[in-house]
């Protein structure tokens, strides 16, 4: 019996583990969402940098992100035009939206289909790590492009 209770001592140690190093990396995110945010001038700014930390509420997050990642996209486009360039895309709009559907669905479709375990999951890390690599493009090519969003509103 001591045996088992190492076990599943052992196996809560390595859930919590993963569990914190999925919070600290999904932390990192909303941080370049916020700096992101940050590049774009306040009077295109749809949602204050700061917000973007509210999907962090449990329940409340999951319809917060449609808001969120729609208002980032509306902010992005509306930076773009102001700055008279092209804009990357759709501003991000698509991949926001498939990644809102996903968190919402992945708990759904595991636990109506079990067969299907995992691929709901898969498909939610694929577009947030794609989200967060474009985000970052985007923050980038503003932070290069002119003074529009210049951190005027660090205390935001």
């Amino acid at each position: 019996m001591s045996g088992f209770n190492e076990l599943i001592i052992f196996v809560l140690i390595i859930a919590f583990v993963l569990f914190a190093a999925a919070i600290t990396l999904y932390i990192f995110f909303l941080i370049n969402l916020r700096n992101l945010l940050r590049e774009i001038s306040d009077t295109n700014r749809s949602i204050p940098a700061n917000n973007v930390f509210l999907i962090l509420i449990p329940f409340f997050g999951f319809v917060y992100s449609f808001i969120m990642f729609s208002r980032i996209s509306n902010s992005i486009k509306a930076e773009y035009e102001a700055r008279q360039k092209a804009l990357p895309g759709d501003g991000l709009r698509a991949l926001g939206l498939v990644f809102s559907i996903l968190m919402i669905a992945s708990p759904v479709i595991n636990n109506a289909f079990p067969q299907f375990s995992g691929l709901a999951g898969l498909a939610s890390l694929i577009i947030f790590i794609i989200y967060w690599v474009k985000s970052s493009q985007i923050k980038k090519d503003l932070m290069n492009s002119g003074e529009l969003g210049k951190r005027a509103d660090l205390l935001d």
